[in-house]
């Protein structure tokens, strides 16, 4: 009788258990947020991505059935593609700097979209960077270092190729040539390079 009535408790006791209400306040919010993105801001190979999370987030913030561990991972799919967005390039972001400005006062302009363009001086390839030299003025005069990753381009560039670089100034670049010597330029870091 004892284990009847253990069981008969346990039984009472279950049938009162209320499960925990989902929440879904972090993923409707993210919904609501991210809903706002447009697809031409972003490049096609990382919208793709946060696009089908997006859809999935919002097919689990409309399922009533959804699951807190669902829910806890549509919101976490969801915010971790749109931090792997990779804004679309756009040449009105660039300003151009006049090379004088630059050279006088370059740490002034770090961190800042800036567009050149000249003549290649020097190329250095790497597996991870190239770096370049580039005369604004196409002669050996108002010069500028340059770095960007190689993958963005599918060509080599060569010395004497003109071209136009839309990066991030990361103000005053030093580095020691072949002869020991320091030699400081405005540096820019490279996301765009336009072979002219």
């Amino acid at each position: 009788s004892d284990v009847d009535e253990a069981e008969e408790a346990l039984s009472s006791a279950a049938n009162g258990l209320e499960l925990k209400p989902v929440d879904k306040s972090s993923l409707t919010s993210a919904v609501s947020t991210y809903s706002t993105y447009a697809e031409g801001d972003y490049t096609p190979e990382t919208w793709q991505p946060f696009a089908d999370a997006l859809s999935h987030a919002q097919e689990v913030e409309s399922d009533e059935e959804a699951t807190q561990a669902e829910v806890d991972s549509a919101s976490s799919s969801l915010t971790s593609a749109a931090i792997n967005l990779v804004e679309a390039f756009d040449p009105n972001d660039y300003s151009s700097v006049a090379f004088s400005d630059l050279a006088r006062n370059p740490d002034a302009y770090m961190g800042q979209k800036i567009v050149v363009s000249g003549r290649v001086l020097q190329v250095v390839e790497g597996s991870t960077e190239t770096n370049l030299r580039i005369a604004t003025d196409g002669e050996y005069d108002d010069i500028v270092f340059v770095g960007f990753d190689p993958s963005i381009i599918d060509y080599h560039i060569l010395e004497d190729d003109n071209v136009t670089i839309y990066g991030t100034c990361i103000g005053q670049f030093s580095y020691e040539s072949t002869l020991g010597a320091t030699i400081s330029l405005p540096g820019i870091y490279g996301e765009q390079v336009v072979l002219n």
